[in-house]
């Protein structure tokens, strides 16, 4: 029932639901930030950096992903293979 409820509201008004997110994901940026802020004291950090700084972080991410996918596939290979021994 209460999936009902909410596509119903959704299809009134589509823009609310959006709007709770946009809340969310700016805290979650706002607390990241300050995270980043006590992590590295030393460094001047502005709110306004977050798209550079998710960007950046996104990249790194994404080549941190590919890294890990191709070593766990060649080790699961190597260790398959000693384990056919």
């Amino acid at each position: 029932m209460s999936d009902d409820k909410e596509l119903y509201h959704l299809m009134a008004n589509p823009w609310k639901i959006n709007k709770i997110k946009r809340k969310q994901e700016s805290y979650i940026n706002r607390e990241f930030i300050n995270l980043l802020k006590k992590k590295y004291p030393s460094h001047i950090i502005e709110d306004s950096n977050i798209d550079i700084i998710f960007e950046n972080l996104e990249e790194s991410l994404i080549e941190l992903t590919r890294t890990n996918l191709i070593n766990n596939f060649v080790n699961n290979i190597i260790e398959s293979v000693i384990n056919e021994r």
